[in-house]
């Protein structure tokens, strides 16, 4: 796997605003970033969207919003696989669809429809 283009480190006391995406780059390519850090692309083949983000993050400070920014924290913590694979899943459909509110918004409505289910089943029981 290689990484592309090497982001250098920026002193700075603010973080950079980041847009970061999914794209086809060469099989053997994970990601490409700007010096300044400010754009990243990531092949989705070779490295998650979890793993892209941490990547990143050693070469510079950024920041893609307060909630998605949430996230790539929660997934730097997780402490279990699955964890850190949920939250890589839900970082790569930002991605995908471009829409961080409306990502989360269905994955709460997946959430709360498991509940449910589970709150009925055991209510059968």
């Amino acid at each position: 796997m290689k990484l592309g283009t090497i982001v250098p480190e920026i002193a700075t006391a603010r973080p950079v605003r980041a847009r970061i995406e999914q794209a086809e780059l060469g099989e053997d390519v994970a990601l490409i970033a700007s010096k300044a850090g400010d754009r990243m692309a990531y092949n989705p083949r070779v490295i998650d969207a979890l793993d892209a983000r941490l990547a990143l993050n050693v070469g510079c400070a950024y920041t893609e919003g307060e909630l998605v920014d949430g996230l790539r924290e929660l997934g730097r913590n997780a402490t279990h696989e699955t964890g850190r694979r949920l939250y890589a899943l839900i970082l790569g459909e930002i991605d995908r669809t471009g829409d961080a509110p409306g990502t989360m918004r269905q994955v709460l409505d997946v959430v709360q429809q498991v509940l449910a289910e589970q709150l009925a089943d055991e209510a059968g029981k």
